[in-house]
């Protein structure tokens, strides 16, 4: 694995938001936490801004652009078959096949650093979030094993974006919790009440997602809204990284 030294400068252009800044994006409503995590009031539905340092984050974003062989297949949506409008890589345990819009993927074997970025997400879920000092349960249950599957998604400008949807597929088993680390230009995640459930009529709101967070939705998140990546009129690369258990194999 390739990783640039401190003093490589492919990415010094890019800017990072202060703390101040990234809390001003914030939804009012959120609540802080301790940790340097925010809750969503209603939702199960968590950030932490600030999860990487910067020299993790540009490190992450540069092997991560330069290594993988990003693809850009095609999938079929209401009938009719497009390229997706970014690129992609599926990666994984042996095995780790995923079934989604109609196509059926391979597992990539895992890069190293991202692996390591999931188990530090997992830990930082398990010791920090799920075990808040101020609660007398658990947030969230403990992640006892590793996640075995990673999409990738790489967005090389504001044009690029992901359409409406939630992530439950029946190989994820009942109420998933999907992790999501973000690398690059910072664009907002919206989100909006999931159209079959109690909660359709929720407001759409927007999250922001700054170089080096972590968003962790949440057991029923998935059952509660849908989330998209719109178009928006911003340049710079963006590299999303989302971790789930695929408890069976698509076939």
């Amino acid at each position: 694995m390739s990783t640039p030294p401190p003093t490589d400068d492919l990415f010094a252009t890019h800017a990072t938001p202060s703390a101040v800044d990234i809390v001003r994006r914030l939804p009012e409503d959120w609540q802080p936490l301790a940790h340097g995590w925010y809750r969503h009031p209603l939702h199960p539905l968590y950030l932490k801004p600030q999860a990487l340092t910067p020299l993790q984050a540009d490190q992450a974003l540069a092997t991560l652009e330069g290594t993988l062989d990003w693809q850009r297949p095609s999938l079929s949506v209401h009938g009719q078959t497009h390229p997706i409008p970014r690129r992609q890589v599926w990666m994984g345990d042996r095995g780790a096949r995923y079934r989604y819009s109609g196509s059926l993927f391979e597992p990539t074997p895992w890069l190293p650093m991202a692996w390591r970025i999931g188990e530090l997400s997992r830990c930082a879920i398990n010791d920090e979030l799920g075990a808040q000092p101020d609660q007398k349960v658990r947030i969230e249950p403990r992640i006892g094993t590793p996640f075995n599957s990673l999409l990738a998604n790489r967005y090389a400008d504001g044009n690029d974006r992901m359409g409406w949807h939630s992530d439950n597929e029946p190989e994820l088993g009942n109420r998933p919790v999907v992790l999501a680390i973000s690398l690059g230009l910072m664009r907002p995640l919206r989100f909006k009440g999931h159209p079959r459930s109690p909660h359709a009529e929720t407001p759409a709101f927007n999250l922001w997602l700054p170089h080096g967070s972590l968003l962790v939705m949440g057991r029923g998140c998935q059952d509660h809204l849908h989330h998209a990546l719109p178009p928006r009129k911003l340049e710079g690369l963006r590299i999303s990284l989302t971790y789930r258990q695929l408890l069976t194999p698509s076939r």
